[in-house]
């Protein structure tokens, strides 16, 4: 996990941290939605929209941390207004984490592990308010495994959220080949 020294992170606000554009990284001490960070940044709510259609690439869980690798549809040039790092498929490609998890639910059903149901998990919806994250996910096989699918309500309740950029985040659909 990145984590820049002296940093805090408020439960109620997500920050997008990226780690790999040097050419824009700057170590500059901004304050941005009341809170001190270093940094590029963005205020991820902005862009929740253009995970519609996005992918859940992998879920991550370790006893109350939760990480969500996850990946936005296309992004035109003009849509990107703070000028954040896209991948080389001009998407958001990232790690939402989740830390210190007070409730998981799916279906409105309470459960205490989460994890991909299906080859793949398409975002419908994606939205975060104060602590709580809410994602409606339609899970799919693909041959030559039974064809499914399954649409699923994830919330998960916890501490903190934020968001890692990770433009070159590995993601099997980058390598097609990859897949059998």
């Amino acid at each position: 996990m990145f984590q820049y020294e002296n940093s805090n992170f408020a439960i109620d606000k997500i920050i997008l941290i990226n780690k790999y554009n040097s050419s824009q990284f700057f170590w500059e001490k901004r304050e941005y939605l009341g809170i001190s960070y270093k940094g590029e940044n963005m205020n991820l709510k902005d862009y929740f929209g253009f995970f519609h259609d996005g992918t859940i690439i992998n879920i991550i869980q370790n006893n109350d941390y939760i990480e969500i690798l996850m990946e936005s549809a296309e992004i035109l040039p003009e849509w990107n207004k703070e000028n954040i790092s896209l991948s080389n498929r001009a998407t958001i490609k990232g790690k939402l984490h989740l830390e210190q998890i007070k409730n998981i639910l799916i279906d409105k059903k309470p459960v205490n592990h989460i994890q991909l149901l299906y080859d793949d998990g398409e975002i419908l919806t994606f939205r975060i308010n104060n602590n709580k994250l809410n994602l409606l996910v339609l899970w799919s096989n693909y041959p030559p495994k039974l064809r499914l699918n399954v649409t699923q309500l994830i919330e998960i309740e916890a501490e903190k959220i934020y968001w890692e950029n990770i433009p070159n985040l590995f993601s099997p659909i980058d390598f097609p080949e990859a897949i059998q």
